[in-house]
């Protein structure tokens, strides 16, 4: 996956929501930053740990964002037996 400046990922996104404006700017920013969490959290298999690191962010605010946005993600298993 080919990484994106912050410019070009602005210009991209600008593109395409100013070309269908139908939502307030805070709609807008709360589906980007579900989907961009929800991709991550799928390139990561659910780490939240990993998937912090990779938004640059703190797990703790990971934790709310995920609350905040009603994102459910099962807690990988601690013990194995067998």
């Amino acid at each position: 996956m080919e990484k994106l400046s912050p410019d070009k990922l602005i210009e991209i996104l600008t593109d395409q929501v100013c070309d269908n404006v139908t939502e307030s700017l805070e709609a807008v920013e709360v589906a980007i930053e579900r989907r961009i969490i929800l991709r991550v959290l799928h390139k990561t298999g659910g780490n939240r740990t990993k998937a912090a690191k990779l938004l640059g962010i703190k797990r703790t605010t990971l934790s709310y964002k995920l609350k905040k946005l009603n994102i459910c993600v099962p807690h990988p298993q601690r013990y194995r037996f067998g």
